[in-house]
């Protein structure tokens, strides 16, 4: 992973290096996430909520299951868990790298659609305790 060339936006479905130093239930190793903070412009620090393909023993309002193909290259259902929610800088950040044809590198950095969006942030709010009005 060389980092993202560009500060990316909220909704931006992205890969992300965690750090060595985490250890599970914590994530680690390499994460698809979504970028749930807005751009600050003073800094290239993001806030990202991870995905996992590996489904909650438990689900609890702040698991969110996305269907399979969710994101280009994406296998299987995956969870958005909203509890998972780091701020890191952009240089962990890649884009998604596939293989569409099974041979070419293709990257993409999509964005999730406005409905999906407000679902992650209301299960980032649930995560943390804040009650938010229906």
């Amino acid at each position: 992973m060389s980092g993202l060339q560009f500060h990316p936006s909220e909704g931006q479905v992205l890969i992300c290096k965690y750090p060595r130093e985490m250890s599970p239930p914590e994530m680690v190793s390499v994460h698809p996430v979504v970028v749930v903070g807005p751009r600050r412009r003073t800094s290239n620090l993001v806030t990202l909520v991870a995905l996992s393909s590996k489904k909650p023993n438990i689900i609890e309002p702040w698991h969110i299951e996305v269907p399979e193909g969710f994101y280009p290259g994406a296998r299987g259902p995956m969870w958005f868990k909203c509890d998972m929610i780091n701020t890191f800088a952009i240089d962990r950040l890649d884009r998604i790298c596939y293989k569409p044809d099974g041979k070419t590198r293709t990257y993409a950095a999509p964005t999730v659609d406005t409905a999906t969006l407000k679902a992650i942030l209301r299960g980032v709010a649930a995560a943390v305790g804040i009650r938010l009005a229906p």
